[in-house]
C-alpha cells in the first residue's frame, strides 16, 4: 500500500496559475522498510511547470541500521535514519561532469527512546572528477519535547580544504517554537569562536521565522543581533523575506530590510 511515485507543485500563494507557480518536484520512492520509512528515493526537481527544462536530480539513501549491521527497531520506528546520503546532479541521467555534491549525515548516538543525541555531517563538492570534503559538522541535540523536536543544538562547524581542518566556529540553538511540520518559528543563537569554556562570545541572535513553504524554507524572516549575551546592545536588525523558491529548495529573490533597532512585546527577547 506504499506511495511509488509523487508530484509536488509549489506556488508562491494560495491562488494557484501559472502565475504563482515555483517549482515542480516528481519523487520515486524506491524502496520502504516495515515501518513505512524510505530507504531510497529519487527526486527530479524542475523549474517549469510542463517540465521542459532539464531538471536537476537527487538521490536519498537512508539506513536504519546500526553501524555493525544490527537493527534498530526503536529509531526506525520513529523515522530516525543512523545514516542519510543526499548526492545531487544537474541531469537525472547521470552523465560524467553533472555531479554538483553530496551530504552525509551520521548519527552516532541515540537515546533510549530512539532520538538523535549526537550527529556528524559531512558536506562534499564534485571538483575535478572527483567528491572533495569541503565542510563538517558536529551536532549535538538535547531537551526533546513529545513531538521529537530539540530544545537545544550545538553546532560545531569545520571547513575542509584536503589536509586542512578550521574552525569555523561553534554555535548553540535555543529552539523556543515550532510549527506543526518541525520547522522552528523562535530561535536564539549564540556564536562563540570555539567550543572550550572560555570561548569570546561573538554575537547573539533572536530569529523569528513566519510562513513557511513545502520545502522548509521560511517566506519572512526576522533576526535580531547583539553583542553581548544578556542582550542589552543590539547592533542590527533584519527583516528577510524569500520568494520565488524553486522545488528544489532554492530561493531566487531575496528582499534584506535592514533597521536599526526593534522593539519586543513586553519587552520580552523571548517573544
Amino acid at each position: 500500500d506504499q506511495v511509488n511515485t509523487s508530484t509536488v507543485k509549489s506556488y508562491s500563494s494560495a491562488t494557484i496559475g501559472s502565475g504563482t507557480f515555483l517549482g515542480l518536484e516528481e519523487n520515486t520512492f524506491v524502496r520502504y522498510d516495515r515501518f513505512g520509512n524510505v530507504e531510497e528515493q529519487n527526486t527530479k526537481s524542475y523549474t517549469n511547470e510542463d517540465k521542459s527544462d532539464n531538471p536537476q536530480y537527487r538521490e536519498v539513501l537512508n539506513d536504519f541500521n546500526n553501524a555493525d549491521g544490527t537493527d534498530n527497531p526503536i529509531a526506525r520506528k520513529r523515522g530516525n535514519a543512523r545514516l542519510s546520503t543526499v548526492s545531487r546532479w544537474t541531469d537525472p541521467l547521470k552523465p560524467a561532469g553533472t555531479q554538483i555534491g553530496q551530504t552525509v549525515t551520521e548519527t552516532t548516538l541515540f537515546d533510549t527512546p530512539g532520538r538523535a543525541l549526537n550527529q556528524t555531517q559531512k558536506t562534499f563538492v564534485y571538483d575535478a572528477g572527483a567528491l572533495k570534503q569541503s565542510a563538517r559538522s558536529e551536532i549535538v541535540y538535547s531537551d526533546y519535547d513529545n513531538r521529537g523536536d530539540a530544545g537545544t543544538q550545538k553546532v560545531t562547524s569545520f571547513r575542509i580544504d584536503g589536509a586542512n581542518e578550521t574552525l569555523i566556529d561553534y554555535k548553540e540553538f535555543t529552539n523556543r517554537s515550532f510549527d506543526a511540520n518541525h520547522n522552528v518559528q523562535n530561535q536564539m543563537v549564540l556564536t562563540y569562536s570555539d567550543d572550550t569554556a572560555g570561548a569570546l562570545l561573538l554575537e547573539v541572535q533572536e530569529s523569528r521565522s513566519l510562513g513557511f513553504n513545502s520545502q522548509g524554507v521560511a517566506l519572512k524572516q526576522i533576526t535580531v543581533t547583539y553583542s553581548d549575551l544578556a542582550k542589552t546592545k543590539q547592533i542590527g536588525v533584519q527583516v528577510i523575506e524569500n520568494s520565488d523558491i524553486q522545488a528544489n529548495g532554492d530561493v531566487k529573490t531575496r528582499v534584506i530590510t535592514d533597521y536599526k533597532s526593534v522593539t519586543y512585546k513586553d519587552n520580552d527577547s523571548s517573544k
